[in-house]
Formats: C-alpha cells, sequence, structure tokens
C-alpha cells in the first residue's frame, strides 16, 4: 500500500513502486517497454486517481512525485520561470496553445503512440495542437452556474446571479480562480467579443468585476468545500466540481448560462526541458489506455476522450447533467486572444484577485510590494485601509513594504510582528482550509490587536461569523503553510 506524504501548501505527493495485486491482463497490456527512475508530474490540486498513480510506479518501476497548482495562470508562471524539473504538467487547452507557441513543450508525437487509437476522433483536430503532436486529451467538461435552490428558487439570469446578485446571495457567492474563465462569463453576460482592445468594452468589464467582486465569498478552487459546508450557496465552476457538489448536496443544481456554454479541456503534456523524457512519453501513452482513463474520470467526476472507457465506467456515469449535454447544446473553446489582448485581461484580473499565487511567505505583487502596497500601520493608527508610497518603503521578509510617511516607516521597523497582518497578509478567511489565497486590502479586521486581511467585503462579512473558531484553525494551518513557504 502506498501512503502518499503531504506537505501543507504546495502539497507534494510521491509514489515509489510496490508489490501489488494486480489484474495479469490489465500488467500486460500496460507494460510494452520497460523504464525505471523517476517521473515528475505538476498537476491541477486534487485531480489525478491515485491508483493510476500507483499502478504506473508499479508498472514501469519509477518513482514518482507530484505537486500541484490550482490556475493555469499559476502553472504558466511556474514553467515559464524555468529550472522547474518537472517532466509531465496538464493544462487547459488555452494553455497548451500558449506553451507551445512559447516553445516550452517537448514534441512527443502522442498520435505515433501505441495508445491513440484509442483517442475519440473529435477531440484529435483540435485548434490549439492540431493533429496531436504535442499534447493527450486528458478530461473536458463545461463551465456554469452551480446552484443551490434550498436557499434561491426564483426566475432568473444565471449570470446575472453571478454578477449582480439579489441581496439574499451576496457574500454568498464563489467563483472558480481561473481568470480566463470568469472574464470569459463576463463578456458574455455584456455582450462583448470574446476578445476586445476596445477601451469603452475594457471599462465595461473592469467595472462589472470589481462590483461583482464586492458581493463574492471568494475566488478559490475549492468551491467544492464553500458549497457543501454551506458557506457559498452560488458559484460559477467546472461542470467536475458541480458533480462533486450535487453528489454530497441534494438540492443543488447545475445550469447553463443564457448566453453560451463554455468548455474546458485538460490535456497532458511533456515540458522541453523534462530531465526523464522517455518516462514522461510513457506516462502520456498510459493515460490513452481506457481502463486508466475511466479510473481518473471515477476519480474526477469528469469526461474524458478515450474510447473504450465506457467499459470501466459505472452504467449511469455519462447521465449525470455535469457530463450528458442537453440536445443541441455544444460548448464553445474559444481561440486564444491576441497577446495585447490577454495582458490586458490579465491586469484586470490581477485587480480583482491580486497576481497569481505564489510561494512565498509574504502575500505580494509581481514586483514583490507586500498586500499590494497599502500601509499596514494605518489599520492600528487611521482605523481605515491607506495606500502607502514607495518614498517611505521598507523591506521585511522577502517584500517590500510601503507607508503613508518616514514615521509609519519606523513604526514598523521596530516591530514589523505587531503591525503585519497575519498569515503573511493572504486571505484569513482562506486560511482555514490551508490555502495561501489572496487578500483584498481593504477588507480587513482588527481582532485581539492583530490585523487580518481577508478576499473580498462579501467574504468579510461571512469570516466575521465565529470569528475566534476560525483563527484558531487558521493559526494551526498557517504553521504548517509557512514552513513549506519558507522552505
Amino acid at each position: 500500500m502506498i501512503v502518499p506524504v503531504f506537505r501543507s501548501g504546495l502539497r507534494r505527493l510521491f509514489w515509489a513502486p510496490v508489490l501489488l495485486t494486480l489484474s495479469l491482463g490489465l500488467l500486460g497490456a500496460l507494460r510494452p517497454a520497460n523504464a525505471e527512475g523517476e517521473l515528475h508530474i505538476y498537476n491541477w490540486r486534487y485531480y489525478i486517481s491515485p491508483e493510476v498513480i500507483e499502478k504506473f510506479a508499479q508498472t514501469y518501476d519509477v518513482n514518482v512525485t507530484l505537486d500541484e497548482y490550482e490556475t493555469n495562470r499559476e502553472l504558466l508562471a511556474t514553467v515559464r520561470a524555468g529550472n522547474t524539473d518537472y517532466d509531465i504538467v496538464v493544462p487547459g487547452y488555452w494553455a497548451v496553445q500558449l506553451l507551445i507557441e512559447d516553445g516550452l513543450l517537448a514534441e512527443t508525437r502522442p498520435n505515433q503512440m501505441e495508445n491513440f487509437k484509442n483517442v475519440d476522433p473529435r477531440w484529435v483536430d483540435v485548434f490549439w495542437d492540431p493533429g496531436r503532436s504535442y499534447s493527450v486529451p486528458y478530461h473536458w467538461g463545461t463551465i456554469g452556474v452551480i446552484l443551490d435552490s434550498a436557499a434561491y428558487a426564483n426566475e432568473m439570469n444565471p449570470l446575472k446571479l453571478i454578477f449582480e446578485p439579489p441581496p439574499e446571495l451576496q457574500g454568498r457567492i464563489s467563483v472558480v480562480p481561473e481568470g480566463a474563465d470568469v472574464i470569459d462569463a463576463a463578456l458574455r453576460y455584456l455582450g462583448k467579443p470574446s476578445c476586445t482592445d476596445d477601451p469603452g468594452d475594457l471599462k465595461a468589464l473592469a467595472n462589472l468585476l470589481q462590483n461583482a467582486k464586492r458581493h463574492w465569498l471568494s475566488s478559490t478552487y475549492y468551491i467544492s468545500d464553500v458549497m457543501v459546508s454551506g458557506d457559498a450557496k452560488l458559484s460559477y465552476g467546472w461542470s467536475s466540481i458541480a458533480a462533486f457538489v450535487r453528489e454530497q448536496k441534494s438540492t443543488v443544481t447545475y445550469v447553463y448560462p443564457r448566453e453560451g456554454l463554455s468548455g474546458w479541456m485538460d490535456n497532458v503534456v511533456v515540458l522541453k526541458d523534462a530531465p526523464n523524457l522517455e518516462n514522461a512519453k510513457l506516462f502520456q501513452n498510459f493515460v490513452m489506455d481506457p481502463e486508466i482513463a475511466a479510473m481518473n474520470s471515477i476519480a474526477n467526476l469528469a469526461a474524458n476522450a478515450i474510447l473504450g472507457s465506457e467499459k470501466f465506467l459505472p452504467p449511469d456515469f455519462g447521465e449525470t447533467p455535469e457530463i450528458k449535454l442537453l440536445p443541441g447544446v455544444e460548448p464553445e473553446f474559444l481561440q486564444t486572444c491576441p497577446k495585447k489582448v490577454v495582458n490586458n485581461y490579465d491586469a484586470i484580473w490581477t485587480e480583482v484577485v491580486g497576481p497569481a499565487r505564489g510561494r512565498e511567505a509574504i502575500n505580494q505583487t509581481l514586483a514583490g510590494v507586500a498586500i499590494r502596497g497599502y500601509d499596514p500601520v494605518a489599520y492600528f493608527t487611521d482605523g481605515h485601509a491607506v495606500k502607502g508610497s514607495d518614498e517611505f518603503a521598507y523591506e521585511w521578509l522577502g517584500a517590500v513594504w510601503y507607508f503613508a510617511s518616514a514615521e509609519r516607516r519606523e513604526v514598523f521597523a521596530a516591530d514589523p510582528v505587531k503591525y503585519a497582518p497575519q498569515y503573511g497578509g493572504y486571505c484569513a478567511s482562506a486560511m482555514v482550509d490551508g490555502q495561501a489565497a489572496t487578500a483584498d486590502p481593504e477588507a480587513w479586521r482588527i481582532v485581539d490587536s492583530k490585523l487580518y486581511l481577508i478576499f473580498s467585503q462579501g467574504g468579510l462579512l461571512s469570516w466575521s461569523n465565529n470569528a475566534p473558531e476560525k483563527i484558531e484553525k487558521a493559526d494551526a494551518r498557517w504553521e504548517q503553510l509557512r514552513a513549506d513557504l519558507t522552505e
């Protein structure tokens, strides 16, 4: 039996070959070549069947490690920084296209691998990798509105609930942290083109998102947690998340937006500088085996693109509303926008949720400025959030802190621990679950002479209910997470 080793925050799991009881037929099918050594995978969090990794490790005598991310944005930032030591990554379809354009993927030619014959032809000539010279299809699905009908049962436009919510849902809304998905929904709602550089369109987009965020509880990968707990009553999220939530909460429904249904597809690719290239190719071929694809679909409650996998799935697996599309409905996969447009969208999303999640002990911008340049002392002395200035800067714990005056800077320098926000300035609400999530410096509270920042004003209202208990849980999680962030 393999026991995964967890590290908080950046969660790393290790699998080593062990003696397993496996079907002789399956072993025969999966052992076309011998391999040994290592394989390093960088995948979405909780997004692969442990049994699949276990079988790969056993079949090919390979030690497998798994690190995890929560957005394509985070993945792209990590890979573009270089020297990752990762072999396999699992980007969304549009991120595959960007990685190919950047020259960061190995042309492994999955279309010439033994198990490629199992790929559904509809997923072969895709625009992000025509003919599949780089990528193997992993899972696909749609993006829609996840609603607890016990909380809201009125006639509604699903996207209006997300972006202009009624009072009963304000502060109870969560959205995926993937900016591209939320921006696509916002543009559909506004009736704007999917790739626009019109200043008026961009202003309308930014205003809609900023106003909506005030009523959101969170932008998080853990939508299933906040929906099942009841903290959130409404979410905009991936179909696989909706399936997990609906499995645990019968009042939850999955609703298609009126403005059109967006699709998603994740893909298994190999980095150009992969240290274990041959093992990575074996893994690409491995996940195209029908039984392996079915194991991942069952674990992730998501459709796959492998013919023959249905033989290994429960009879009613494909009948769920998150997987079986309504008659006449086809999800739309959007072409990647020009770089200028992408940069504009990224800047807008960064203003909403902050920069891509890093691995720093202090929540900081891409330029290394702590808590988006707000003065941490002002919360205590002025009783409200105040922007600092780079004229009065101070470096502490690997980040630059801004202050409104030289006097404030000196006060902080004398006792940084007293004035710095708890949990490195990450969201105090998300820290309850051990997440280093961004926070809005304008959503704050001082409790027992300690400063806490929250994702949004809506999230602050929710967090303030029973804050002492949440602080106790978050304190314990932060002790574990901080050790990982400072490694």
